[in-house]
């Protein structure tokens, strides 16, 4: 993991197009001053993703344990535990920014009380999970669907709409954590119609 933060961070700091001497000099000067601030901020949040990330694992494994002959939780934490290795893989740090490192803790956070709260009502976390389905199930199709010639353009209306669709599973499951900004089915369905008519 450190491995991964320290390369992490060399390729947000140092990925730059520099084309003259006074630049890169400049360049240099610069971040002699932010290196340490951006690792520290960095290996911070790791830390707490870690953590949240642990909780999470440590919680899905008591729930599956005291309910091993329950189908419907063992189904529950499955899907949970999916979405979870989905939105944190091994190389999480390369994959987001900064900011968006930041609200993984939350989201970590929504699984556990989702799994906490389904393993009592299953049917009740079955519904509610009906509701965001179908969103996923696009958002597979629109990363399916990126490829060399997929401009930038969409390729951030994806991400943002990946977020959008975190924020909904929130707004689903753990509302008392609060959404980064406002969120329904209405607008992941105007965000999804708009990237479909993207190039």
């Amino acid at each position: 993991m450190e491995e991964l933060l320290c390369q992490a961070l060399l390729r947000r700091v140092l990925r730059k197009n520099i084309r003259t001497e006074q630049e890169f000099l400049s360049y240099a000067e610069f971040c002699k001053q932010i290196l340490f601030e951006k690792a520290k901020e960095l290996k911070n949040v790791g830390v707490r993703i870690l953590e949240a990330y642990d909780r999470t694992r440590s919680t899905l494994h008591t729930i599956e344990k005291a309910n091993a002959s329950n189908a419907a939780v063992a189904a529950l934490c499955g899907r949970i535990r999916k979405e979870l290795d989905e939105l944190v893989p091994r190389n999480f740090p390369d994959l987001y920014s900064i900011d968006d490192l930041t609200h993984l803790p939350r989201y970590l956070k929504a699984f556990e009380l989702r799994a906490e709260r389904g393993a009592h009502h299953p049917e009740k976390d079955k519904a509610k999970a009906t509701q965001m389905e179908e969103f996923a199930e696009a958002l597979q199709r629109m990363k399916e669907g990126i490829g060399p010639s997929t401009s930038s353009e969409k390729k951030a209306a994806v991400e943002s709409f990946r977020w959008t669709l975190e924020e909904f599973k929130v707004s689903l499951f753990a509302q008392e954590l609060k959404t980064r900004f406002p969120v329904s089915k209405k607008k992941l369905d105007e965000m999804r119609k708009e990237i479909e008519r993207m190039v």
